[in-house]
């Protein structure tokens, strides 16, 4: 096995954020519960705007307010198709984000990439730092209606298949 570090290609950082919007939401201190009971739109455009704003991207979200059903896009869009925004940042990087309502909960999804194809551009791993700008990622304190975050990366590689499956 090389202790050479391989460089990567086309990395592509997916966050996954869950909130609840609607029902009784206790803590886990003294204060009383609370109820949680309609969309608000102003929370979803700041949750998207901490992070965007670290990549100096500004976007204007056109978030919706009523409810058509259990579950629907947050975003003001066509009925029949995935209501997503694109952006590109000056670090050129490339993403979408898609929030959705799904039944009690926000479900919110932004996806940053590098374009490029595999085996050419490579991407060193030092520079992974700037798709968390500012740690822009790291959760916020824990309030009652917090359902946590997910992070996933992915990356092609430009290896060769090994001979033996030990070797992976």
């Amino acid at each position: 096995m090389s202790d050479k570090i391989s460089p990567i290609y086309a990395p592509s950082l997916y966050w996954f954020a869950y909130e609840y919007h609607r029902g009784l939401v206790t803590s886990n201190d003294d204060t009383p519960a609370q109820t949680l009971d309609h969309i608000n739109p102003q929370w979803v455009r700041k949750k998207y705007s901490s992070i965007l704003n670290k990549f100096e991207v500004d976007l204007e979200l056109d978030i919706r307010s009523d409810e058509p059903s259990q579950n629907f896009d947050l975003l003001v869009g066509a009925d029949d198709e995935r209501a997503t925004v694109d952006f590109s940042t000056k670090q050129d990087l490339e993403g979408f984000i898609y929030p959705q309502c799904l039944h009690d909960s926000y479900a919110l999804n932004l996806n940053i990439y590098q374009p490029e194809t595999p085996g050419q551009d490579e991407y060193k791993l030092a520079d992974l730092a700037q798709f968390n700008p500012g740690n822009c990622f790291k959760p916020s304190p824990d309030s009652a209606s917090n359902l946590g975050q997910t992070l996933l990366l992915s990356a092609y590689l430009n290896t060769n298949k090994p001979d033996n499956i030990r070797d992976l």
